[in-house]
């Protein structure tokens, strides 16, 4: 496994300004559509190197009786949640489930502040996200959206662990654009998290793709 270089402990100012900057991100995406109840929210299981820790996840829309495939977002970060993304959940008009979930270590997941760098690897996520697919039962069909972060991490999952089981991946902003130097250190990445664009009609692009 690779550890993922830019997750170091930082000072305590940085992650001050870091988690600020993140916040008036989040706020800029607030809409009406994000107080709207799921159907079903929770904690999932999720095993690993011998312990198991806690998946946060929301899902809107009927993902027993579906007539489409589930749509799994994907949130920035590192060190996001899934809120301000919530405005997808309106693709259930289109009769796609909606799910978010918050990553390992961030917002309502289990959080390990113990645990040194070594332990934050990018197959730590994509064993993660795995997790939650075979949890589902969607793994055999689904489709994606990624920004940032999430769509730099879907990347790696689909060059390290192809799936048959993906129909359709939007990501926002494309791999090329958003993966960093490995050299990079958390804030470099974090600034460019901050900085790359949301398109508004990224809703309307995955039905125009199916």
């Amino acid at each position: 496994m690779v550890a993922i270089p830019f997750l170091r402990p930082v000072a305590a100012p940085v992650w001050s300004f870091l988690f600020a900057a993140f916040s008036a991100f989040q706020a800029t995406f607030k809409s009406p559509m994000s107080s709207a109840n799921p159907t079903q929210e929770g904690h999932i299981d999720f095993p690993y190197q011998g312990e198991t820790h806690q998946t946060y996840y929301k899902i809107f829309g009927d993902l027993q009786n579906r007539t489409r495939p589930p749509v799994v977002v994907l949130h920035g970060g590192p060190g996001l949640s899934h809120d301000y993304l919530l405005p997808h959940y309106d693709l259930t008009e289109q009769s796609f489930p909606v799910i978010f979930y918050d990553q390992i270590g961030n917002a309502r997941s289990t959080h390990l502040p113990d645990k040194p760098p070594t332990f934050w690897t990018i197959d730590l996520f994509l064993d993660e996200l795995e997790n939650l697919l075979k949890h589902f039962g969607i793994q055999d069909e689904y489709h994606i959206i990624g920004h940032s972060w999430g769509a730099m991490m879907f990347s790696e999952f689909v060059t390290r662990r192809p799936h048959t089981g993906l129909r359709k991946l939007v990501v926002e902003p494309p791999p090329s654009v958003a993966v960093p130097a490995p050299s990079a250190s958390i804030t470099d990445v974090a600034h460019a998290a901050v900085h790359l664009p949301l398109t508004p009609n990224l809703v309307t692009d995955l039905p125009r793709c199916v």
